[in-house]
């Protein structure tokens, strides 16, 4: 009798306010247990769910915050963007000479203009692509692909840079590729950021190869390269936006940390996958992506 009496009144209470803190853990902040009984047992479910109401309430002005800063982040952006229109178009007019011919001192500091305007376009661009991701309004333009002319072309485009950094690159074509559907320039901005990123991370002398497969259901594409590789445990962390494996790696190679992040939400929206490989430091990298072939709209 006394064991019964004990289990209703303490064990079966306590093993649902157990339950109810293992819910509140995963997030359900909404749901509530009323227990009317005024012990240390009724006590304690009155405390958690104080505690909910406080977490909900906080969850619900940092969603705000969240929101506030990416409309900032998104209109800033926008504005930034608006004066490298003339600053581009100007500096091009400079250099073709349609102002007159410049001396080589200021030949040399328009080039420096562009080169910055460019790189800050590039980084305005990025940030509102990741602005777009995160407030659901990225969209894509979907189309049927001819993956060989488009794997050709950012192979080509991308062949002077590797050069200038002394890499060898190389298109692997392991089977022959039928069209798919999908966002024609996005991927290619998938594949550009990627090949970007196996140069600029692969020493003199070094090689990166594209390796293309596909099957009845999928395209897969593989950029392997024999770079400075990555350390196991930041793998999953490489698609984190602005995410920097080192501080002394980001100074020497510079970079925004977005190109990652957003080449995982493109390939994403398209309904496939991208992972990264790597058997540590000094070992190369593989980071690939597959896409159905038939668009999927996630």
């Amino acid at each position: 009798a006394s064991a019964l009496v004990l289990s209703n009144n303490i064990t079966i209470p306590l093993s649902k306010l157990v339950k109810y803190s293992e819910s509140l853990a995963r997030g359900n902040l909404k749901t509530r247990f009323d227990l009317d009984r005024t012990d240390e047992v009724g006590v304690l479910a009155q405390k958690l769910g104080t505690m909910a109401d406080k977490l909900e309430t906080n969850l619900n002005e940092l969603k705000k915050l969240d929101k506030l800063k990416d409309d900032f982040l998104s209109t800033t952006t926008h504005e930034l963007k608006t004066p490298l229109v003339p600053i581009k178009s100007q500096a091009q007019m400079l250099l073709a000479g349609d102002y007159g011919k410049l001396n080589q001192e200021q030949k040399v500091a328009v080039e420096m203009i562009h080169r910055n305007e460019e790189s800050l376009d590039v980084l305005t661009s990025e940030v509102l692509d990741i602005s777009k991701m995160k407030s659901n309004k990225f969209l894509l333009k979907v189309g049927v692909v001819d993956l060989k002319i488009l794997l050709s072309d950012v192979v080509s485009d991308m062949t002077s840079y590797a050069k200038e950094h002394g890499v060898s690159l190389a298109l692997d074509l392991q089977t022959e590729l039928t069209p798919i559907k999908a966002d024609d320039l996005r991927i290619r901005q998938v594949l550009s950021n990627l090949l970007g990123n196996a140069i600029k991370f692969t020493p003199r002398n070094g090689k990166v190869r594209v390796k293309v497969s596909q099957n009845k259901t999928e395209v897969t594409v593989q950029v392997v390269d024999s770079g400075i590789g990555i350390n196991p445990k930041n793998i999953n962390k490489l698609f984190t936006p602005f995410f920097q494996i080192d501080s002394r790696l980001a100074r020497k190679y510079r970079g925004t940390g977005l190109g990652l992040a957003i080449s995982k939400g493109i390939i994403v929206a398209h309904g496939g996958k991208i992972w990264a490989n790597s058997s540590g430091l000094h070992h190369g990298s593989v980071f690939g992506f597959s896409l159905p072939n038939e668009y999927k709209n996630t």
